[in-house]
């Protein structure tokens, strides 16, 4: 009886971090439904392109610089720390662009440069506190499930991927069919949700003592010499005399050494040209939807919030499959390797193909995306080829790098060297969106830009990168295509 009173309490301890992991990513993602919030700050607060832009590009850079220090805190004092520092962050932030906006008069001429840099800041905040909650869900997940890495990171950043989606259907309760979107209540609600979830995953968010260690059972262990003795002739006899394929194992290095690897570079490069382009779309989707509406259309309310709100969804939707899809192809068709109870560092399962190919189909999806919007797209509604394709390539990258990552360089450091890596959408992705914001500032004469030559030039640019991204990932490809 005594014994069952303690495994009773472990159970409860662990699903109650499994709900936090669950709500930590999918309320993490106010900033991402900041398309739905623009035509709110452009009518009130008399913002430009280039400022609104600003803003949202300060929440979507935010999530960078400290991704290596939020690792850090995770990986020496659990996930916690980085819930309550979300917590505070988002209570802050978000309550404070809500008293902002709803203290700006209805009636001024031009933007007050004050609000647009409080603003600007408080989403670069928001930005920090979204990455800190999303490291606290990932990393609580997969260190209190280690052998199932795959499967339930890939859980957390699918209901990572649902949360501009989830938010998105709150935003239409404070949302009025005549003057649009409510923000000061949406941006309150934000405030609130954020804080309080984070909260509860800073009182419930552990991880098991000691070190991970991944094990792997007789089942997995007889799977795996079925698997790697087809090729044998005649009977198995002994599990001595079964072969495995034996890879190189992975090489812990420190942050130095990491920094040293050139092929460490190429993959940084690569995400920062993929992702930079995805999260331009991502952040810009809002204005360009208004550029292809007609002039008298742009007036409406209810078409304008509804057309953004369809590409927001369209997106997330695309995001959260192609994680889903991702993570699931990469274990069947591309497992990683793993250390068998005979210290033998090896694939368990036949590698199909290399996951590299993953990268290399993403860059592949990108640049048909802005191809075909600069050569076909022409109306609001055929522009569901963008935001799908951002939204794949966002969503199928961010899911497989972890894994490439663990088998080449280890778990042990993982949240380091993920925080690391993950800093690369901090050069593409202000490259690109400053890029379209100026571009498509220099098409008006103030306001919202009208037309395909608001984003034609940036979108064949756009192109010109995921060529070059195919090309890094055909060089990684040939460089690990044996050990991922």
């Amino acid at each position: 009886m005594a014994s069952a009173i303690p495994s009773s309490m472990s159970r409860l301890r662990l699903g109650l971090t499994c709900l936090s992991i669950a709500l930590n990513a999918l309320c993490a993602g106010g900033v991402l439904t900041f398309p739905l919030m623009s035509p709110a700050l452009a009518e009130r607060m008399k913002f430009t392109q280039p400022q609104l832009t600003s803003i949202v590009l300060a929440g979507m850079v935010g999530q960078y610089p400290a991704a290596p220090l939020i690792g850090k805190l995770v990986d020496y004092y659990g996930p916690w720390l980085c819930s309550l520092i979300a917590s505070v962050l988002f209570a802050s932030t978000f309550g404070l662009s809500a008293w902002i906006y709803a203290s700006t008069p209805q009636d001024i001429d031009h933007p007050n440069s004050l609000s647009f840099n409080v603003l600007a800041v408080c989403f670069g905040l928001a930005g920090l506190a979204q990455a800190s909650s999303l490291f606290s869900s990932l990393f609580a997940a997969t260190k209190n499930f280690p052998s199932h890495i795959g499967i339930v990171s890939a859980a957390s950043m699918v209901m990572y991927g649902l949360s501009p989606i989830f938010l998105s259907f709150f935003a239409n309760i404070f949302t009025d069919p005549n003057s649009g979107l409510d923000l000061t209540n949406y941006l309150t609600f934000l405030a609130l949700v954020g804080g309080t979830v984070n909260l509860f995953g800073a009182c419930v968010l552990t991880v098991p003592g000691g070190h991970a260690v991944l094990e792997t059972t007789d089942g997995e262990l007889e799977a795996s010499i079925d698997e790697t003795t087809s090729l044998l002739s005649g009977p198995r006899k002994h599990d001595e005399e079964v072969n495995v394929i034996a890879v190189k194992e992975p090489d812990e290095p420190s942050l130095a050494d990491l920094l040293r690897d050139p092929y460490f570079w190429v993959l940084f490069v690569f995400m920062s040209l993929t992702i930079g382009c995805a999260e331009m779309v991502q952040s810009n989707i809002g204005s360009i939807t208004l550029s292809l509406f007609p002039v008298s259309s742009a007036v409406s309310g209810i078409s304008t919030e509804a057309a953004i709100a369809t590409q927001v969804r369209l997106f997330a939707i695309a995001n959260t499959l192609s994680r889903l899809l991702s993570g699931t192809l990469a274990d069947i068709l591309s497992p990683v390797a793993r250390y068998l109870p005979s210290g033998i560092y090896c694939f368990t399962k036949k590698q199909r193909f290399s996951r590299v190919l993953f990268l290399t189909s993403s860059a592949a999806i990108l640049v048909f995306s802005f191809a075909w919007t600069v050569v076909a797209v022409r109306t609001q509604r055929a522009l569901w080829v963008l935001s799908i394709g951002a939204g794949l390539v966002n969503g199928s990258i961010f899911i497989i790098v972890p894994g490439i990552l663990s088998s080449l360089w280890g778990i042990q450091n993982l949240g380091r060297n993920f925080g690391v890596l993950i800093l690369s959408p901090l050069l593409g992705t202000p490259a690109f969106s400053l890029l379209y914001s100026y571009i498509a500032e220099s098409h008006t004469d103030g306001g919202i830009c009208k037309g395909i030559h608001c984003w034609q030039l940036t979108f064949w640019i756009n192109v010109g990168c995921g060529i070059v991204a195919l090309v890094l990932s055909w060089l990684m490809w040939s460089r690990w295509r044996d050990r991922v």
